[in-house]
């Protein structure tokens, strides 16, 4: 499921119809078995939903290994806070914030391994990851109209 080379493993993000990472290569990025977060801003509308669609890119398959969705405000992130650990269980990590065990999706498989993981005090948030050969979706209903980000954790675990 890992990869051993930068530009193995490309894939694409778009949150809301919108693209938000094209031809996405952790690996080319920050290594093997190292923690990489991507936050976005996003407006929720009327049909208080944010939908997040992984898709093959220029090589293989897509991954994520946890999403936070938060309004934006200053820390600590107010009620309504959004933590899943995709792939995994739940956890509760080194600021006491509780992540759900995963769920809301569509498609795909998980995956976990217990490879130690760099530039995070929360390991084994990057331990655990959804995949898929083909695309796979995460979708939050439920939202109230307004600002959120949405941070997705990545590491390309081997």
């Amino acid at each position: 499921i890992a990869y051993l080379g930068p530009g193995q493993r490309q894939f694409n993000v778009a949150i809301n119809g919108t693209q938000v990472l094209t031809n996405f290569d952790i690996a080319a990025q920050v290594g093997f078995n190292t923690a990489l977060d991507r936050t976005f801003n996003v407006t929720v509308g009327s049909a208080g939903q944010i939908a997040i669609a992984f898709t093959r890119g220029a090589a293989d398959n897509p991954i994520v290994n946890a999403i936070q969705i938060t309004p934006p405000t200053s820390p600590p992130p107010p009620p309504g806070t959004i933590r899943v650990n995709a792939g995994g269980p739940a956890y509760v990590d080194s600021q006491s914030n509780s992540w759900s065990a995963d769920c809301c999706n569509d498609g795909g498989m998980t995956y976990a391994n217990a490879v130690p993981i760099a530039g995070t005090s929360d390991p084994a948030l990057y331990q655990s990851q959804r995949w898929n050969a083909g695309p796979f979706t995460y979708t939050f209903s439920g939202l109230a109209a307004g600002s959120y980000q949405v941070t997705l954790k990545f590491a390309e675990i081997c």
